[in-house]
């Protein structure tokens, strides 16, 4: 629903708007927030999710589903069934009423992944779903915590599920040290990642475009992100792990 590599949101009720008045197919990509949604006190960030033609969320990423399961919504399901519709005599049939989910992709046949996730369901069920889904995303809330608490990192996003997004400070070239070092010693695995930003244009007092250069700003930062099974006892082993990694850094930085 927004941007992969620091969970932030997009404004879905404009965007579907938009698509709307110019006849735009709407696809909405949910793979790893969508399963938040579930929890009440999250359904905000989902706002316009009604205007989309389609939807897509990975169940196997929030919904204690193994790899792979992915749940696809249509409002509109004959878009496709008619883009992939095959009839050769052999495929034909007299029965009536059954959807031709062959029809709905370019392979005539697939897994019965829907199974898996119909057994998570029958056996958390949706309270307990919601308290998972819950609980992980405080671990995040205290990960976070333990680096504002630090002073030496900062947090560049919005932590709201369980994602953690976060450098040492001001500095791109300790952070990527601080990610090769992690990696090396293999005893905490963090993903590198970065966002970039641009200078506005200069404007006169008349609003008139003076200077089209623009700077572009390059932010690097790690990626930790708290999972179905991370424990209270994980979140300390990491940051341990991560502050005694930056105060090596930073010494030999320092000297």
């Amino acid at each position: 629903m927004g941007t992969t590599s620091t969970c932030e949101f997009e404004n879905l009720y404009e965007i579907g708007n938009i698509c709307k008045k110019f006849n735009i197919w709407f696809h909405v990509d949910a793979a790893y927030a969508g399963s938040a949604l579930l929890c009440p006190e999250f359904r905000y960030l989902g706002k316009g999710i009604e205007l989309a033609n389609s939807i897509n969320i990975n169940a196997h990423k929030l919904l204690l589903v193994n790899f792979d399961c992915s749940l696809l919504w249509l409002s509109d399901h004959t878009v496709i069934s008619t883009a992939f519709q095959v009839d050769p005599l052999y495929l034909q049939h007299t029965f009536e009423g059954m959807p031709e989910y062959r029809n709905w992709s370019i392979s005539l046949g697939r897994r019965f992944r829907a199974l898996k996730l119909w057994f998570v369901l029958r056996l958390y069920g949706l309270k307990n779903i919601r308290h998972l889904l819950r609980l992980h995303f405080d671990l995040a809330k205290k990960f976070e915590q333990l680096l504002t608490t630090d002073g030496r990192f900062e947090i560049v996003n919005d932590v709201q599920f369980g994602l953690v997004c976060f450098r040492l400070k001001h500095n791109n070239e300790l952070t990527k040290k601080l990610h090769e070092n992690l990696l090396n010693k293999g005893e905490v695995y963090l993903v590198l990642s970065s966002y970039h930003e641009n200078a506005g244009q200069e404007l006169d007092q008349m609003n008139t475009t003076i200077s089209n250069q623009t700077t572009t700003t390059t932010t690097v930062f790690l990626r930790f992100v708290s999972i179905h099974g991370t424990t209270m006892k994980d979140i300390d082993y990491a940051y341990q792990k991560i502050a005694s990694c930056a105060t090596e850094i930073l010494d030999q930085f320092n000297e």
